[in-house]
C-alpha cells in the first residue's frame, strides 16, 4: 500500500474498504520509546519511599517534604511545552536524550543533597527529566495506532508510565534498606546515564517520519474523518480535568500522604512502604491494560467515568486513620483505577489534527503537572493542620468533579460501531 501524508485530517488513520486488517500498527521504535519512558518515571519515583529518611535527615518537616513534591511538580510544567515543540520539530529522540542527561544530574544532585535548598533544587530537576519523557512518549504513542487500537495503544503508554512511577518505590525502598537512603539515588543517576546512552542510538531516530502517515480512504470515512476530525476548545478544557484531577490524585496521596502515613502513623519500614506502593504497581498495569482494550470495544467513555468514581471512593478509604487494610485498599484501588490519563488521551488523539499533536498532547500533559503542582501545594499543609480525612477530602471532590463534567459535557469519540472504521 501507498502511504502519504495528510495534514489535514485527524491522526485517525482508515483504511480502504476491503484491505486486510494489519497485525500491527506501531511504528519501528514504539517499544524502545516505552522502555524509555518506563525507566524514567522509575527512576525520579525513587525519591518517594524515601522520604521520611530524607527528610528525618535533612531536618524537613510535612510540610517542607510537601515543598519537595511541588518542586518536583514546577519542573514537570517548565518542561510540558518545550518538550511539545520539541518533539513535532526533531521526533521524540532529542527530547528522550535531555530526559535522561537532566536524570542523572537530578539524582546524583539529590543523593549529594546536604540541606532542604539542594533537595528542592534536585526535584525540580526530576520533575523537568519526566516531563520531557512523558511528552514524547504520550505523543509516539498516540500517533501510532488507528482509532480502533489507540485506546489499547496508550494503555501501552500508560504501563510505562504508570508501571515506572510504582515499580520505581519498590526498587527504591529495597536498595535504600540495604544502603541508605543516597544509595538508590545514586542508582537513579547510574541509570539516567543509560538512559542517555540507549536514547542516543541511531536506529532509534527513525521513526517519527512515519508516525503521522495514513493510507488512502474512501470518500465517505475520509468526510467523515474530517467532520469529527477535532474536539472543540471548550471540549478540550473539560477533558483536561482528567488529568488535572488524576495528577492532583497521585501528588496529594502516593507522593505525599501514603509514604508519611505509613512511616509515621503506621510505624511501616521504608521496604515496607516501597513494596506496597509496588503492588499498587501490578494493580495499575492490570487496570491499563483491561481499560484499554475495553475502551476499544465498548466506548471510551463507558470505561472512563466509573473508573474516576472508583478511584474517588479508594481516595476516600485513606481518610480512615490508623487502619493498615484502609491504607492498602487504598493503595490497590487506586492504583486499579488510574488509567484515566490514558483513556482520556485515547479521546484526545481520536480528534485532534496530523500536524502539531506534540503540542496538542503538551497542553494535555500540562494539565496533569498543573494538577501534580497544586495537589503537593494543598495537601502537604492541610495534612500537617487537620490529618488525613481533610488532606484526601479535595482529591476526592476533584475525581468526582471530572467525572461528572466528562460523562455530560464531552462527546464521546470511539464506539464498538467505531471498530469497523480503524
Amino acid at each position: 500500500m501507498r502511504w502519504r501524508e495528510d495534514s489535514g485530517s485527524s491522526i485517525l488513520r482508515t483504511r480502504p474498504t476491503g484491505t486486510p486488517r494489519q497485525a500491527s500498527t506501531r511504528p519501528p521504535g514504539l517499544v524502545g520509546a516505552g522502555v524509555l519512558v518506563f525507566v524514567v518515571a522509575m527512576v525520579v519515583n525513587f525519591r518517594v519511599p524515601v522520604l521520611g529518611d530524607l527528610g528525618d535527615d535533612l531536618a524537613m518537616d510535612a510540610a517542607q517534604l510537601g515543598i519537595l513534591t511541588t518542586v518536583f511538580a514546577l519542573g514537570r510544567l517548565v518542561a510540558s511545552l518545550p518538550a511539545g515543540k520539541v518533539v513535532d520539530r526533531m521526533g521524540s529522540r532529542p527530547a528522550f536524550v535531555l530526559a535522561g542527561l537532566v536524570l542523572a544530574t537530578g539524582s546524583g544532585l539529590l543523593a549529594a543533597s546536604t540541606n532542604r535548598w539542594h533537595a528542592w533544587g534536585a526535584a525540580g530537576l526530576l520533575g523537568v527529566a519526566v516531563g520531557l519523557a512523558s511528552v514524547a512518549g504520550m505523543t509516539r504513542f498516540a500517533t501510532a495506532s488507528t482509532q480502533a487500537r489507540r485506546g489499547r495503544t496508550m494503555a501501552g503508554f500508560t504501563v510505562a508510565l504508570l508501571g515506572g512511577q510504582a515499580i520505581g518505590p519498590a526498587v527504591s525502598g529495597v536498595t535504600a534498606g540495604l544502603g541508605g537512603w543516597s544509595t538508590s539515588l545514586w542508582l537513579g543517576a547510574a541509570i539516567g546515564v543509560g538512559v542517555v546512552l540507549a536514547a542516543a542510538r541511531r536506529g532509534d531516530a527513525h521513526a517519527e517520519g512515519r508516525l503521522l502517515r495514513v493510507p488512502p480512504a474512501p470518500p465517505g470515512e475520509a468526510r467523515r474523518a474530517v467532520l469529527d476530525a477535532e474536539l472543540g476548545r471548550s471540549s478540550r478544557l473539560i477533558l483536561a480535568s482528567v488529568p488535572f484531577s488524576l495528577a492532583f490524585a497521585i501528588s496529594a496521596l502516593p507522593l505525599t500522604v501514603i509514604p508519611i502515613v505509613g512511616s509515621q502513623q503506621l510505624g511501616l519500614s521504608t521496604a515496607t512502604v516501597g513494596l506496597a506502593l509496588g503492588l499498587g504497581g501490578v494493580a495499575r498495569v492490570l487496570g491499563s491494560l483491561g481499560a484499554g482494550v475495553l475502551s476499544d470495544r465498548w466506548s471510551r467513555k463507558v470505561v472512563l467515568v466509573p473508573g474516576l468514581v472508583v478511584q474517588a471512593a479508594g481516595a476516600a478509604m485513606l481518610g480512615l486513620e490508623g487502619r493498615r487494610w484502609a491504607w492498602v485498599t487504598s493503595i490497590v484501588v487506586m492504583s486499579l483505577f488510574s488509567y484515566g490519563v490514558a483513556t482520556a488521551g485515547a479521546m484526545l488523539g481520536d480528534r485532534s489534527p496530523a500536524t502539531g499533536a506534540g503540542r496538542r498532547f503538551a497542553g494535555f500533559r500540562l494539565a496533569a503537572d498543573l494538577g501534580l503542582l497544586i495537589g503537593a501545594m494543598a495537601t502537604g499543609p492541610l495534612y500537617a493542620s487537620g490529618g488525613q480525612a481533610l488532606a484526601v477530602l479535595p482529591t476526592v471532590t476533584l475525581l468526582l468533579g471530572s467525572a461528572a463534567t466528562v460523562a455530560f459535557l464531552v462527546p464521546e469519540t470511539h464506539t464498538r460501531a467505531d471498530r469497523s472504521t480503524g
